[in-house]
């Protein structure tokens, strides 16, 4: 299964032309490393980042050589996460609690338990992000998204 770490970014619009007068000063803000970050929203039933903001500014960057810097949304349960991460810390303690200093002084149990909590985490779990039916089905979709871009809805068919 795909992760947001394979994900490829699809835009909102069209790009700028690189001679335009926002690409041309955004790249001066490329160049003075003071570009403020594209912001991305995580599509889960897209398997891809959908740039909402800073077409402009991700033009730029990749004309000026510079990394783009990025600002990712994406859907979490921060409650349950923080419970996970707080269980994860326990089970680490009470392991640790619980190693005979043989064991403790080989250093593999110790390290087997390190590295096992990293990945706990670390983890990232995949949320999905909601949406609903559009009213009109598949051809009223076709059609607003013609109007937005028609070269984008040609590249899906």
């Amino acid at each position: 299964m795909a992760s947001s770490d394979d994900a490829s970014i699809v835009p909102l619009r069209s790009f700028s032309p690189v001679d335009s007068a926002r690409v041309r000063a955004f790249r001066r803000l490329a160049r003075e490393n003071v570009l403020p970050p594209v912001l991305l929203w995580w599509v889960s039933g897209l398997l891809s980042y959908v740039i909402l903001d800073g077409h402009d500014r991700l033009i730029a960057a990749l004309k000026e050589g510079t990394p783009p810097s990025f600002c990712l949304l994406s859907r979490r349960d921060t409650d349950q996460e923080e419970k996970q991460c707080l269980r994860s810390v326990a089970e680490y303690e009470n392991l640790m609690r619980y190693l005979t200093p043989e064991a403790s002084k080989r250093g593999k149990a110790v390290a087997s338990a390190g590295r096992s909590l990293a990945e706990r985490l670390t983890s990232r779990s995949q949320h999905a992000t909601w949406c609903w039916p559009s009213t009109g089905g598949p051809v009223q979709w076709a059609r607003e998204a013609s109007l937005i871009d028609e070269q984008w809805v040609a590249a899906l068919c």
